[in-house]
C-alpha cells in the first residue's frame, strides 16, 4: 500500500510541476527518499519473519512487495530525478 501511495504521489508531482530541474528538491522527493528506507526495512523485516514459517506463499508476498516498490521508483529512474 505504501508503495502505491508514493507512486500515486510521484505522478501527481511529475503531473503538476513537470520533469524540470528544481534548485529545491521539495516535500515530494523527501517523502520518497524516507518512504525509500522504510519500506527496505520492512520487506527485510517481513522476509525475515514469514518466508522461514510459510516459504511458498511468504516468497510470493515478497516478490509483490518488490514488484510494487520497483514500480513506484521507475518513474524516478526514468526521469533521473
Amino acid at each position: 500500500m505504501m508503495s502505491l501511495t508514493v507512486l500515486v504521489m510521484i505522478v501527481a508531482t511529475l503531473t503538476g510541476t513537470g520533469v524540470s530541474r528544481q534548485s529545491d528538491e521539495g516535500a515530494a522527493a523527501h517523502i520518497f527518499q524516507i518512504w525509500l528506507v522504510v519500506e527496505v526495512v520492512l520487506i527485510a523485516a517481513f522476509a525475515v519473519r514469514w518466508v522461514p514459517r510459510r516459504p511458498r506463499e511468504g516468497l510470493i508476498v515478497l516478490i509483490v512487495q518488490i514488484a510494487c516498490a520497483l514500480a513506484a521508483c521507475a518513474p524516478v529512474w526514468y526521469f533521473r530525478l
